[in-house]
């Protein structure tokens, strides 16, 4: 039969094969776990850095939003100012307007009334020769009926 020498080295070799074979699938076992964590790892850095690219894409509309609405408000400020400024010049000029048509209705006036008093010293002057004349006329007929009374009693 096997002698026991014989049985204890198959023991031995069994025992050697076996624990290689353990150690085997141990270390298999162990690079599936390190390949499913580095697979994890590689998922999870994947999965964070489409988040930051999704924040930071985020974060770039979001300042471009407000840079279009600084530069949208800044354009209404504008429209503003300058629909402020073209108002400001019409009613400047319609008070330029209206003060030029008051100076001008004011000289016209003036003028008129200037005419109007030009007239009446006219009016004025010949009524005062008129009558001068008249009187000049009134004491002539008078001296000449005096003159003629005179001129009757000494005949």
């Amino acid at each position: 039969m096997v002698s026991a020498e014989v049985f204890a080295v198959v023991h031995q070799v069994t025992d050697a094969l076996l624990q290689v074979t353990h150690q085997n699938r141990d270390d298999a076992v162990a690079r599936e776990r390190l390949l499913l964590q580095q697979q994890q790892l590689l998922q999870r850095d994947f999965i964070d850095k489409e988040i930051k690219d999704r924040e930071l894409s985020w974060a770039e509309k979001q300042k471009l939003m407000e840079k279009e609405l600084k530069e949208e408000q800044l354009q209404t400020d504008r429209e503003i100012r300058e629909k402020q400024m073209i108002a400001a010049e019409k009613k400047l000029l319609f008070e330029r307007e209206k003060n030029e048509k008051q100076l001008q209705f004011e000289r016209e006036q003036k003028a008129e009334e200037a005419v109007e008093k030009e007239r009446q010293l006219q009016f004025e002057r010949e009524k005062t020769e008129k009558q001068l004349l008249f009187e000049r006329e009134k004491m002539e007929k008078q001296t000449q009926l005096e003159r003629e009374i005179k001129a009757a009693e000494a005949i």
